[in-house]
């Protein structure tokens, strides 16, 4: 039986990355509010994220599934700060870093 599971993620790049190493999987569309909260560390943040997006993913399955379910989440950090890759890049392309 081929290597599957349910992705908890919008992403296209974990999308792409399960491809590769020969794991196929159905997307689930979750909605987390994403906004970190206050004093949370970036690891912190993405680690719980992440567990919210599988949590989700599993409620909206209509029965419990034979596959694992997989929430992931990224964050992208500049200086020590947490920042969205979204918001670096918006300051990569103004030139400010």
């Amino acid at each position: 039986m081929p290597a599957f599971v349910y992705l908890a993620s919008a992403s296209p790049r974990r999308r792409e990355l399960l491809r590769q190493i020969g794991v196929s999987c159905r997307r689930l569309s979750v909605a987390v509010d994403e906004t970190p909260l206050a004093g949370e560390s970036p690891p912190d943040c993405v680690a719980r994220l992440a567990l919210l997006k599988a949590q989700a993913g599993l409620r909206s399955l209509s029965r419990r599934p034979r596959h694992p379910v997989l929430g992931a989440d990224t964050d992208a950090v500049l200086d020590e700060l947490g920042y969205d890759a979204a918001a670096i890049a918006a300051l990569r392309d103004e030139k400010a870093i």
